[in-house]
């Protein structure tokens, strides 16, 4: 078969078949699915926070006052505590500085390589992670006790 013998055979052939809508109806369906979700599946915004260490609670506050918090290790333990002035932070191998600001939080400061918590910008809803301090912080609606 010879080249303008070939072109011929594919102008023959149809465009468009009518089996070929099937494949866009799922696909269709599908787009439509996942708009849906993405829009109207956000979480749920916290009104507080708590600070997780290998997957063991270690610290819980609201969001509705302004403060700063530090993450940092020391013994192979995770601690947080508040900060209510400026601390100088080279004393620290492995830490985080929450900042709590208009009803959101993000981590300011790590000692951390890959600074992806910075990163990761002012949140109130949804999670925020440094991996290389084994520390997440988790959004919650209220904290656990209260009425």
């Amino acid at each position: 078969m010879n080249r303008t013998e070939k072109l011929k055979e594919i102008k023959k052939q149809k465009y468009f078949r009518i089996e070929d809508l099937f494949v866009y109806a799922v696909l269709l369906v599908l787009i439509a699915a996942f708009t849906v979700y993405a829009v109207y599946n956000r979480p749920e915004k916290g009104n507080a926070f708590e600070v997780y260490y290998k997957n063991s609670k270690i610290f819980a506050a609201t969001l509705s006052e302004d403060a700063e918090f530090l993450f940092y290790i020391s013994g192979g333990k995770g601690y947080c505590k508040r900060l209510y002035y400026s601390e100088d932070l080279t004393k620290y191998e492995d830490y985080n500085l929450l900042e709590v600001s208009e009803g959101k939080i993000s981590v300011q400061k790590s000692d951390c390589a890959t600074k992806q918590c910075i990163f990761m910008g002012e949140r109130n809803s949804g999670r925020i992670d440094c991996r290389a301090h084994y520390m997440y912080i988790k959004f919650v609606g209220v904290l656990e006790g209260d009425a």
